[in-house]
């Protein structure tokens, strides 16, 4: 089953909710979200290691915000230096959020899943969808660690 590690910030909780509505809609991946409010005792730190090296592709939702979150900018580092594998990450970028992007990720990259609001966030998210089902064909359910 393909799972899939999203990696997003809490202040982007109504796009978070629109991804994982749609995919629930569209029970394709299973999700790996790492709530950041952790209600039981395992570290946050554990369970997004544990999310990420169980998961076979990355998406996040790059926003202003995002940005400036420590844990979106680990979890970029630390999938793309624990897998490697560029053609399994995925970015659903707010068009804001280009001049800032650098490091692993950066303008001159190709981000074709760009947004200006929450309805062209909807339109990015499937355009995403339509090339994950394209390029990682399976079948599968919801996760929350």
């Amino acid at each position: 089953m393909t799972k899939i590690f999203i990696s997003y910030s809490s202040k982007n909780q109504i796009l978070l909710n629109h991804l994982r509505t749609f995919f629930e809609q569209n029970k394709k991946f299973a999700l790996t979200i790492v709530p950041e409010q952790n209600m039981n005792l395992t570290p946050s730190s554990e369970k997004v290691k544990k999310g990420l090296d169980s998961s076979n592709i990355f998406v996040a939702i790059l926003t202003k915000e995002a940005l400036n979150t420590q844990w979106v900018n680990q979890e970029i580092g630390y999938w793309y230096a624990k897998h490697n594998q560029p053609r399994r990450m995925y970015f659903l970028v707010e068009k804001k959020a280009m001049p800032k992007l650098n490091g692993f990720i950066s303008k001159d990259m190709d981000m074709p899943y760009r947004f200006s609001s929450e309805d062209s966030f909807k339109v990015a998210l499937e355009n995403l969808h339509k090339d994950l089902v394209k390029n990682h064909p399976t079948y599968g359910m919801y996760h929350i660690w």
